[in-house]
């Protein structure tokens, strides 16, 4: 429910307060704000790339989800190559 609504509706995620949030998803749930934080970054309407959902048996569930804006073809999705960044996030040992 609340991945769908980050694609499709963001703003209906922001009519629940912080208080509501934990009576219905638990002190977990406060997450919930950093999501909305992370969609609120992507103009609307976004494109869903890949989302996934798992709940294991015996631990808490995770989450995973790639938006882009609608707007954006895939020729400009592609960063700019940066060897000189790329360098300096290479461990010493590796280089």
């Amino acid at each position: 429910m609340c991945m769908e609504k980050l694609v499709d509706c963001p703003a209906a995620l922001t009519t629940w307060s912080n208080r509501e949030l934990v009576e219905q998803a638990g002190t977990q749930g406060v997450e919930i704000l950093m999501w909305i934080a992370a969609r609120g970054t992507l103009p609307e309407p976004a494109r869903k790339l890949h989302g996934n959902y798992h709940i294991p048996i015996s631990n808490t569930a995770a989450g995973l989800l790639l938006l882009e804006p609608a707007a954006t073809g895939a020729s400009q999705r592609r960063l700019p190559r940066q060897p000189e960044l790329a360098s300096k996030l290479t461990p010493a040992s590796q280089s």
